[in-house]
This record gives structure tokens, C-alpha cells and sequence, in this order.
């Protein structure tokens, strides 16, 4: 599971507080995904087995860490969704679906998902004189022109 939606579906700071830990944690298994030594959170509670990938952002979450993934869930969060639902890799690279907000992958770079709309509220501005690129200039950065 990727970081963000780890760090989501847990209580304020635990996700973060386990990431900090994990930097002077144990080395573990290698990432599934970058092959690079995933880290073990030191002096926590964390379940046996949980390590993160400080290079691709990864989150190992054991196969038995339901109760404490239970325990320290955030409130009205009904934990990690179920894998079914959202598809687990990229069609494209095969890492573990991340996107970024403009709908792209963000180890491949390809477009996997429509982006996010981008809304542009324009307002007309007062009626000028003189120069039209000056004034397109002017309202394009957001500084009212009126005439003198």
C-alpha cells in the first residue's frame, strides 16, 4: 500500500510517526517493487513484519495485522479498501497504482486517469484606455487597469 492511503486510513501522526521510526528501524525484505531494503519501525507498536520502502514509498502491511491496523484505525475510517474494488498495479510499469493529481502514474509517467478539472474563475475587470497589450498584460496577472 502506498504511503498516502496508509497514512489515511490510520489515526493523526501514526502513519508519520511510523515513517520517522522506520529511518533508524532495522533493514528488512527486500521492496516487492524497487528491490531496494524496506525498513522496520523502531521503538513502536507496530506488528512484526510492517516495513517501509523509503525509496518508492511503499508500506509492507502484514497478513496478520488486522487488529492493530483495527486498533489504531482513524475515526469513521473502515480501513484499507478492499482490493477488489481498486486496481492494485499500473497497466503500464506494473508498480503499485499510484496517481499523481494530474491522473498519471507516478513512477511511469503514463496517463492512467482523466486529470482533476481545473477551474478558472475570471472576472470581468473595469473598462480601460491606452495600450490593449498593457491592459491584457495587467489583467492577466490580476492587477485591475483603469484609465487616468
Amino acid at each position: 500500500m502506498g504511503l498516502s492511503p496508509f497514512e489515511q486510513v490510520l489515526q493523526g501522526g501514526v502513519g508519520a510517526k511510523l515513517w520517522v521510526a522506520s529511518e533508524e528501524g532495522a533493514t528488512a525484505k527486500p521492496c516487492p517493487f524497487c528491490h531496494q531494503p524496506m525498513r522496520q519501525p523502531a521503538g513502536t507498536d507496530a506488528p512484526a513484519g510492517l516495513a517501509l520502502c523509503h525509496v518508492c514509498q511503499q508500506v509492507w502491511i502484514p497478513a496478520d495485522a488486522s487488529a492493530w491496523l483495527s486498533s489504531h484505525a482513524a475515526p469513521g475510517s473502515a480501513g484499507p479498501a478492499p482490493a477488489a474494488a481498486l486496481p492494485e498495479r499500473c497497466d503500464n510499469c506494473g508498480a503499485p497504482l499510484q496517481v499523481d493529481p494530474s491522473g498519471r502514474c507516478v513512477f511511469c509517467r503514463t496517463q492512467l486517469m482523466a486529470p482533476e478539472p481545473v477551474m478558472v474563475n475570471i472576472e470581468a475587470g473595469p473598462v480601460t484606455t491606452g495600450s490593449r497589450l498593457l491592459d491584457a498584460v495587467a489583467a492577466f496577472i490580476g492587477r485591475p487597469v483603469t484609465a487616468e
